[in-house]
């Protein structure tokens, strides 16, 4: 709200499937802000009108030649779409991804990109994981775990200096 109300333009939110709820879904659609959220595998979905199961049982329904792979910079990733539905949600996309090789990994998500081919859902999901790759870094690193501040202005001024840092070392390795 505050990004929107300070007239930033948000076109998607991604997050973990420690922010999935129906609610979060209906504010994303009523703001017109696509959304690509983790989804949590004991979750129950419907595909077809079928009868509601868990995505853990439908995911164990899944075989191999139910993914379509997909070669990206960073290696080859497979991924599987489903449109279902989710009460309290409605129609959702369902992305399961995982990398190969990896496949104990796997990643469940819900988005409303219905129309979405699987390579741009694939590069969506990429741009992701290079999100998650700078908390890593941020916090293993660049010690952003360890500070104990407690006013916002803290806050700022610590999350600011690491994302310097961050661009630094980034920067000073592209040169490298």
């Amino acid at each position: 709200d505050y990004a929107l109300k300070n007239g930033f333009k948000i076109d998607m939110c991604i997050a973990d499937c420690g922010y999935y709820s129906s609610d979060m879904c209906i504010y994303f659609r009523h703001k017109k802000v696509h959304f690509v959220l983790g989804i949590k595998d004991n979750m129950k979905i419907s595909v077809n009108r079928k009868k509601r199961i868990g995505i853990s049982e439908y995911l164990g329904k899944l075989s191999n030649k139910d993914y379509h792979e997909i070669t990206a910079q960073n290696g080859v990733y497979c991924i599987h779409t489903v449109k279902c539905s989710i009460r309290g949600t409605g129609t959702v996309k369902l992305i399961v991804s995982y990398k190969k090789g990896e496949e104990k990994e796997i990643k469940v998500y819900a988005t409303d990109l219905l129309e979405k081919s699987n390579e741009d859902l694939m590069l969506i999901l990429l741009k992701r994981w290079n999100i998650e790759c700078f908390h890593r870094d941020a916090k293993q690193h660049l010690g952003l775990e360890d500070y104990q501040v407690r006013k916002y202005r803290g806050i700022q001024v610590v999350v600011l200096a690491v994302l310097v840092a961050y661009t630094l070392l980034v920067l000073s390795n592209l040169k490298n």
